[in-house]
């Protein structure tokens, strides 16, 4: 078992201990489980928790947009997965709660900011893959979110 296994374990435990209800409880097991799913490529283990970067946060969003879920889907998807990394952020296992900078594409427009940036990179770098550490964004310094 992974280690994002056995935070997303304690997290739900943690959530039923709060006395969440329980249809919240199943819609977030099962959107947790589907990130850790997206996480895992074959026949390896999913990233550590400390590992997850905003780059992989934007690429699932991404992945969710291309899927065709509806905004109110990909909005719970993300309220899950936001919570459990304020979670692992509590309890001292990430020192940054990356999850909260990444914008839903309405949010991102309110704000002036382009998702289709991440689906440009995601597209470039299936063509182009680049080895080495990822290249920091044009216009901006490098920084903990970058």
């Amino acid at each position: 078992m992974s280690e994002l296994s056995e935070q997303i374990g304690r997290y739900a435990h943690e959530l039923e201990s709060r006395g969440v209800s329980p249809h919240t409880l199943r819609a977030y097991a099962s959107d947790l489980a589907q990130f850790l799913e997206y996480l895992s490529p074959p026949g390896a283990e999913p990233p550590a928790p400390q590992a997850i970067d905003v780059l992989i946060f934007r690429e699932w969003l991404v992945e969710l947009y291309d899927n065709r879920l509806t905004a109110v889907s990909i909005r719970r998807k993300l309220a899950a997965v936001r919570g459990l990394f304020s979670y692992l952020h509590r309890e001292g296992v990430v020192k940054t709660n990356l999850a909260r900078v990444v914008l839903t594409e309405a949010k991102a427009a309110r704000n002036g900011r382009s998702p289709s940036r991440a689906r440009q990179w995601r597209r470039w770098k299936n063509i182009f893959p680049i080895p080495g550490p990822r290249p920091v964004p044009r216009g901006r310094p490098p920084g903990p979110f970058s």
